[in-house]
């Protein structure tokens, strides 16, 4: 009998993409495992990335190359929420200047919108996405155009993406150039933007969703904007450390291991004064310096537990000994 999603506290999943299903061109050890076991549950999830570049069927069949369930209609990328949000606010036919890849251009035609090539064609709005083959000429269109006082969007600000050679710029790297350049900001759909988990919730028809990633500033932010349940997963950037010191809204509701760890029941804190305990383990707060004992998932979920007991103005540092990944 399928397990009651309300048991594990969500009734749906929505899942970033690399370094936690995926990390380049293999499965997350795993994750065919722990998505085969949503299925067989009855638990819907989805597909959510800031990366531009790539439409949803070409990521579905990259996904299902790797042996993971997958649709298009279950990929929500940055660039669909865009082109989706400007055709809410554009009107039909405007000209719109892209910056990004094909996939983003066809979406924004799709849209119904006239694609423009250049600054000089007078446009009345501009998207900016990640594309590998971006070049000195197209941020300076995107600065020309922009200081002319085009609508201006960006499908993310990632300032970097993962790739098998270590952190490479993204998007937001290139957005900087043209903010830092123009002196103006541009409206962002793509995670953290709160629209984006969204519509993807609503794609799976998830009304309890939590939302898993590797990136606090992206994932976890998004998640908590939109008012969802968050686990931070670690095999992707962020560790232990990472979640424990981020400002409050970045924090997670959960830390986990792999996605296999998700289908527990989250564990359960207790908090007294300045002491937290989950399982064998303990953590506590003394003299500004936050130290544990026992394993590190226990001591994570005690410390967030125990953190958000304590007032916003504390100040205190991690013990360097505190774990940071599920095996330290």
């Amino acid at each position: 009998m399928p397990m009651d999603p309300r048991a594990l506290s969500f009734d749906s999943v929505l899942l970033d993409l690399d370094g936690v299903v995926y990390a380049g061109p293999h499965a997350v050890p795993g994750a065919v495992e722990a998505l085969a076991e949503l299925e067989s549950r009855g638990i819907p999830f989805g597909y959510v990335t800031n990366n531009a570049s790539r439409a949803a069927a070409e990521i579905a069949d990259h996904l299902l190359e790797l042996g993971l369930p997958a649709r298009p209609e279950v990929v929500t990328t940055s660039a669909g929420v865009a082109a989706r949000a400007m055709a809410d606010e554009l009107g039909a036919g405007s000209r719109v200047l892209v910056i990004g890849s094909t996939a983003l251009t066809e979406l924004v035609r799709e849209a119904g919108f006239t694609v423009v090539e250049s600054a000089d064609d007078e446009p009345d709005a501009l998207v900016q996405g990640f594309f590998r083959d971006i070049t000195w000429h197209d941020i300076a269109e995107a600065c020309v155009a922009v200081a002319a006082g085009v609508d201006w969007w960006a499908t993310n600000r990632d300032l970097t993406m993962p790739t098998e050679r270590g952190l490479l710029p993204g998007n937001g790297a290139f957005v900087r150039i043209v903010a830092d350049t123009t002196g103006r900001e541009p409206r962002v759909t793509g995670k953290p933007a709160a629209l984006m988990l969204q519509t993807a919730a609503a794609t799976i028809g998830g009304t309890h969703p939590i939302m898993v990633g590797d990136r606090l500033d992206t994932d976890i932010a998004g998640g908590r904007a939109a008012g969802y349940t968050s686990a931070l997963v670690l095999t992707g950037i962020h560790d232990i450390h990472d979640a424990l010191t981020a400002p409050a809204e970045h924090r997670p509701d959960r830390i986990i291991a792999t996605l296999g760890d998700l289908l527990a029941p989250a564990p359960a804190a207790t908090v007294e004064a300045h002491t937290a305990r989950c399982g064998d383990a303990v953590v506590t707060l003394s003299g500004g310096v936050l130290s544990s004992t026992g394993p590190a998932l226990d001591a994570a979920a005690a410390a967030l537990a125990l953190l958000a007991e304590q007032p916003a103005d504390t100040a205190w540092e991690i013990d360097p000994a505190f774990p940071r990944r599920a095996d330290g």
